[in-house]
């Protein structure tokens, strides 16, 4: 979301959580304090809020780290219900140094792990040592290392089979989902939750306002039966 008008029509459509973000055509940044406040005034969803400084890369500095702690005392204070962080080394594993840096400042919020994850080199080691993360991070946003969920779809598959065996932790499907992919997704992958960003909007584009309808479309498809 990238207003307070993009949440409440998200509510509006049967939403069950927001992802906040600014910037969101290089790839969403972290929000300002003041929209988080004021998505929490009037709006009743759960906030994820973005933490990421820069878009330059998924690896971050000791000054990086400083403005991401700064991040989340903001937006704790600002009304969030949880975290969307995600964090690589220079050789492209999960760093683990930094993520447990920001689960410590989170003290308790809900952190998903954010689509740094398709950047991995190995997807499916990154994905076991999230393993030790279960609990403290709820989700991982992943497209299954592809441009799209739909490309990425058998990747996707076995991540929310391995989840369900305990390894990892639950996949949160995104990246190009939705009503033309949303159903097939679900029926293939077999995942339970699933991440739209311009696919809930007018037009499927980022520049267009959320549409209500769209919400409602989606959330149906979702809870719909199976396709035959």
């Amino acid at each position: 979301m990238l207003d307070v008008d993009d949440a409440l029509r998200a509510q509006a459509g049967g939403a069950d959580r927001i992802e906040v973000v600014s910037d969101i055509d290089r790839g969403g940044l972290t929000p300002s304090a003041s929209l988080v406040h004021g998505i929490a005034r009037q709006c009743q969803l759960p906030q994820m809020v973005m933490l990421r400084p820069h878009d330059r890369s998924f690896v971050y500095s000791d000054e990086d780290m400083q403005q991401i702690r700064e991040a989340v005392a903001m937006v704790r204070d600002a009304g969030a219900q949880g975290l969307v962080f995600g964090a690589l080394t220079p050789a492209g594993a999960i760093d683990s140094g930094r993520l447990d840096q920001v689960l410590r400042w989170a003290d308790g919020l809900p952190v998903t792990f954010h689509r740094a994850f398709d950047a991995a080199v190995d997807l499916a080691r990154a994905f076991s040592e999230l393993t030790s993360y279960r609990g403290a991070i709820a989700q991982v946003l992943t497209s299954g290392g592809a441009p799209t969920a739909s490309a990425g779809r058998d990747v996707l598959r076995e991540l929310v089979q391995r989840w369900h065996a305990g390894d990892g932790v639950e996949p949160l499907v995104g990246g190009g989902v939705g009503d033309a992919t949303l159903a097939e997704l679900r029926d293939h992958t077999g995942a339970r939750q699933f991440h739209v960003g311009s696919g809930a909007r007018l037009g499927g584009h980022y520049g267009m306002r959320v549409d209500a309808l769209r919400v409602a479309r989606l959330r149906a498809l979702l809870t719909s039966e199976p396709l035959r």
